[in-house]
């Protein structure tokens, strides 16, 4: 029913994919949504945020039936006293307990039809999910026109972002706010559209992303800025972006020498959060970061290294070797499309391409200092990677057309 559903939705439609590429590709999501829950299920062990995050839905489904007050009410009145304080709070705080009831809160209605069961719980889910890929796939289709196989893999079948995002978590949420925010800053920016609608989904998906994951919306903003100053004032996107990317570190280093408030507390906090969990089977050592902008510096290269470089070839667990091969594979195509792209046009506009690599360094930049666990890093990171990697890809596949 859903299979059929999906072809009916505008702006599913819009995307100009045959009915069978919908259904084939909304499949694959599907299968990827029950290969997580099972491998999170039998090889996670107990207490995995997928079936916790499910868990928690059914009990939400009962106090929506017995309290339909109180339930809504935990959305918006804090359970601490009435105490709002502390938005950047990790724990014990209204706002770190509103991202996860976000997400278990409108989960409990998926329950009404599935009766609690994750299976198909994560059809729902993905259902919601999979429009986000779609909209990835209309804002390269801008730049890519026509059919374009490698926009297809880029968009969709990226296997640690494919695997990652189908999971009942927040990663597939986050993703889908993320394009929703892209597509419609290339609609206003690069094709000089102004319909409100536009400006709406720019505000809500920061907004929820906020709510969500509020890093991800702290380092999407200073992206979306650059991205605006290059077009606004007609100047080279590269400089603009490096120059963003050197204004933001120098507030997140120094802040505190101007204002009450430092960033660097909050990034500290955050990874002693971390380091308090049990440790998994694919844990690594993490320095201790002081909330100091020497502290800060001297750990960026390892920080730099485990989001970028690790899991290594051949690292332990073998369980990582599919991501590691995965990853060799990704930076051999960078270093093709390197050395290809300086000799045949490529149509993605700078203007969009240097803000987007700002957003994702600085969103790794965070995840490497702050995560201990090579398993969690490989999550957090692949919802960036379409982003990036799909604009080389699509690239690849135009040239081999050509050819």
């Amino acid at each position: 029913m859903l299979c059929w559903a999906i072809t009916k939705i505008r702006f599913v439609q819009k995307s100009e994919l045959s009915n069978k590429w919908i259904v084939a590709l909304f499949a694959v999501k599907i299968f990827a949504g029950i290969a997580i829950g099972f491998a999170s299920l039998h090889f996670y062990g107990s207490g995995n945020d997928y079936w916790t995050n499910n868990s928690g839905s059914i009990a939400e489904l009962e106090v929506l039936k017995t309290n339909p007050k109180y339930f809504f009410s935990e959305l918006i009145f804090s359970n601490y006293n009435g105490s709002y304080a502390d938005f950047w709070g990790h724990a014990n705080s209204f706002w770190n307990d509103l991202k996860n009831n976000c997400l278990i809160k409108f989960m409990a209605f998926f329950n009404l039809l599935s009766g609690g069961n994750y299976y198909i719980n994560s059809i729902f889910f993905n259902f919601i999910v999979f429009i986000g890929h779609i909209g990835l796939y209309r804002l390269f289709k801008k730049m890519f026109p026509g059919f374009n196989y490698g926009v297809i893999i880029g968009c969709f079948l990226l296997p640690s972002f494919l695997y990652f995002s189908s999971g009942i978590h927040r990663d597939g949420l986050i993703f889908t706010l993320i394009t929703m925010c892209l597509y419609s800053c290339y609609s206003i920016l690069e094709e000089r559209k102004t319909n409100k609608k536009f400006f709406i989904a720019i505000i809500l998906s920061i907004g929820l992303l906020m709510l969500l994951r509020s890093v991800v919306a702290i380092t999407l903003i200073p992206a979306l800025f650059a991205w605006w100053c290059s077009k606004q004032f007609n100047l080279k996107a590269v400089l603009v972006s490096a120059a963003t990317v050197v204004l933001f570190l120098f507030i997140i280093l120094f802040a505190d020498k101007f204002s009450s408030i430092n960033p660097l507390d909050f990034i500290t906090e955050k990874q002693a959060d971390y380091l308090k969990l049990a440790a998994g089977n694919t844990q690594i050592s993490l320095p201790k970061l002081e909330p100091t902008a020497t502290s800060f510096v001297s750990n960026t290269p390892q920080a730099l290294a485990n989001v970028f470089v690790r899991p290594l070839p051949g690292e332990k667990p073998f369980s990582l070797i599919p991501f590691e091969m995965e990853w060799v594979f990704y930076y051999l195509c960078l270093a093709v499309f390197l050395f290809k792209v300086n000799k045949n046009k490529f149509p993605v506009p700078a203007s969009y391409l240097f803000p987007v690599i700002v957003f994702c360094f600085l969103s790794y930049l965070f995840i490497g200092h702050i995560v201990p666990n090579l398993g969690a890093i490989l999550r957090y990171r692949s919802i960036y990677l379409p982003f990036v990697l799909t604009p080389v890809l699509g690239y690849f596949s135009c040239q081999i057309y050509l050819n």
